[in-house]
Order: structure tokens, then C-alpha cells, then sequence
């Protein structure tokens, strides 16, 4: 059985952002999770329209940072965008 992968658990929400967007987060620590995590941020902090395209820009800029283009998928990060947005307006709890 393998450790369980705590991603950025051990991070503020604003520590999270800093470390992604500045590409200091190591790719071995970034999870599927945190970019779900990440997308509840952005949708806090800014207006759909804009956590839409500065997430996209973010996780862009972090794939070509890691030499990892497998990490960003414009139409995948639109979808969860979409997804934590219907999420959001429902009252769901917070995951951050």
C-alpha cells in the first residue's frame, strides 16, 4: 500500500497561490486536488469571467515551467471551473 499523497494540504490559501503561480511548488506536491482547491480560490477572490482565464493562464504557465504539458488542458480546466462554480452557487462547503 503506498503513502497517502498529502499534495499541499500544509499550506494557507494564499501560501498556495503564491507557491503555484511562482512555479515554487514542486510538481511532485501538486495534486488533482489542489487545482480543484485552487479553482475555489480563484472563484473567491475574483469574478467567474476572470478565475477562468487566470486560473488557465496559472496552470498554463506552471505545466511549461515543469516541462509538463499534460498538466493543462484548456477545455478540462474550463469544465472544472464550471464545475466548482455550479458548486459554489449552491452553498456547497468550502473545500479550502
Amino acid at each position: 500500500m503506498s503513502a497517502p499523497r498529502l499534495g499541499t494540504v500544509h499550506l494557507s490559501d494564499e501560501a498556495l497561490v503564491e507557491e503555484f503561480e511562482s512555479s515554487r511548488l514542486p510538481k511532485a506536491q501538486f495534486h488533482h486536488a489542489d487545482s480543484i482547491g485552487l479553482a475555489w480560490i480563484y472563484q473567491r477572490h475574483m469574478a467567474e469571467a476572470a478565475a477562468k482565464e487566470g486560473i488557465a493562464r496559472a496552470i498554463r504557465r506552471y505545466a511549461e515551467h515543469n516541462q509538463s504539458a499534460r498538466l493543462y488542458h484548456r477545455a478540462i480546466t474550463l469544465a472544472w471551473m464550471r464545475l466548482v462554480a455550479a458548486a459554489r452557487h449552491r452553498g456547497a462547503p468550502s473545500v479550502c
